[in-house]
């Protein structure tokens, strides 16, 4: 028996060092994407909708179901190792209403650990020890994308070829905001203060004409903006009419009310590639207060 447990403890041991030596190495040879161009952060609807090779003074670092926590330590270590002037982040009734699983569960979370402070840690784990631990766990295997390729993904434009789904987006009755989103939203925002960047807020293209857009908690999103946010530019193009421009159904265009469709991302890139952001910020798009 007291071999057994021995040999437990070794085999345990074992492990841990394996996954300590693992993680450090993984720290290691961490490398931050570089780019000269505007860099776009957020979640699944951004990595849908910009397609870097059309619109290409961007740069789409936007990754599934992305927590403002993450996209603040993305954010610190594209400022630490470039020059960073302008950023924009995914600004969307979705990010903020109701939102608990994003920040329980990002798509790639464990790429991002090493980038998380004390408290950025420490939030993490008492959001969801189980999956925080699992996601340390899981880092090992990173390793073998850094000896392949020693820059790890931030994100990126994938095509979204979903059949178009009307029942993703359930309409919530009751709403909150969760506080870890605001806490490190407000952090962004500080960040960017801080450093000169000139900070936009975007809401990129929804299906309006879906039969629950006018439960998006669209009214609540926009209370929350202009009772916190107002002097921030915030291009807010969720109306923007594909068919219109392009023609065609309206609904091929998107995947759901958030997403769009990768005949809508291809699209929508190209009006980006047309439309310069001093364009954008001038425009009927931006919701900022004027003063």
């Amino acid at each position: 028996m007291k071999r057994f447990v021995y040999n437990l403890l070794l085999f345990a041991g074992a492990v841990a060092i394996i996954l300590v030596l693992s993680i450090v190495f993984y720290c290691f040879m961490f490398k931050t994407p570089q780019t000269n161009r505007i860099p776009f952060l957020g979640d699944s609807t951004g990595k849908a909708s910009i397609n870097t090779k059309i619109a290409t003074q961007y740069e789409n670092y936007s990754q599934g179901g992305e927590a403002y926590l993450f996209t603040y330590f993305k954010l610190k270590q594209l400022i630490n190792t470039q020059k960073v002037d302008t950023a924009l982040i995914n600004f969307s009734p979705s990010n903020l209403i109701n939102n608990e699983f994003e920040f329980a569960s990002s798509e790639g979370r464990e790429r991002y650990l090493p980038l998380a402070d004390t408290e950025g840690q420490k939030d993490l784990f008492f959001a969801n020890p189980r999956i925080y631990i699992k996601s340390w766990i899981i880092l090992g295997k990173e390793n073998f994308h850094l000896l392949k390729n020693d820059t790890i993904s931030f994100g990126g434009y994938t095509a979204n070829i979903k059949k178009y789904d009307e029942n993703y987006y359930k309409p919530k009755e009751e709403t909150h905001i969760p506080v870890y989103q605001t806490k490190y939203l407000d952090k962004i925002v500080k960040l960017c203060k801080e450093q000169n960047i000139h900070l936009v807020f975007v809401n990129l293209p929804k299906y309006i004409h879906d039969k629950n857009y006018p439960k998006y908690n669209r009214k609540e999103f926009l209370e929350f903006y202009y009772k916190n946010y107002s002097n921030i530019d915030f291009i807010d193009i969720s109306d923007f009419n594909f068919s219109q421009k392009w023609g065609g159904n309206e609904q091929d265009y998107f995947a759901d009310i958030a997403h769009t469709s990768d005949k809508g991302g291809q699209a929508f890139s190209e009006f980006l590639n047309e439309t310069s952001l001093s364009e954008l910020l001038k425009s009927k798009y931006n919701k900022k207060t004027k003063k």
